[in-house]
């Protein structure tokens, strides 16, 4: 049974709605995800970094009871103008995460604030890239 603040939380009932809950210091920010992530829908998390969101990816399954789906989405780790493309591996993660967004039911997706600012290619783009490359 989650903590009554969490069991209290107001989800959004239509589109374009948002909740919120925190601060929280530490490793409470895990524990509360994982409370929230025990429900049958998605859950985005976003945070201020990159690395808040690889610590969250290591701290989540700690205090999850059964196994669910971390999905986290990289950032590309280069700037606009820089004269060289972001390492493979963070390439392939993205298409990995981008391409299993559309059957989400459940689980965490985790995102940093700088990757939320940057346009992704549109959906049949990706698929059709990631059914290359997978």
């Amino acid at each position: 049974m989650p903590h009554a603040a969490i069991a209290t939380l107001p989800w959004p009932e239509k589109t374009g709605t948002r909740s919120s809950f925190g601060p929280c210091p530490g490793a409470s920010a895990a524990l509360t995800i994982a409370a929230l992530a025990a429900e049958d829908r998605p859950l985005v998390v976003v945070t201020p970094t990159t690395s808040a969101a690889l610590e969250l990816e290591r701290e989540i399954p700690l205090f999850l009871k059964k196994p669910i789906e971390i999905v986290t989405l990289p950032d590309w780790e280069t700037l606009p103008y820089d004269n060289f493309s972001p390492h493979q591996d963070i390439i392939s993660e993205r298409l990995n995460a981008l391409h299993k967004l559309p059957n989400m039911t459940q689980g965490v997706l985790i995102v940093p604030m700088t990757t939320l600012m940057h346009r992704i290619a549109a959906q049949p783009i990706l698929q059709a890239i990631a059914s290359c490359s997978l």
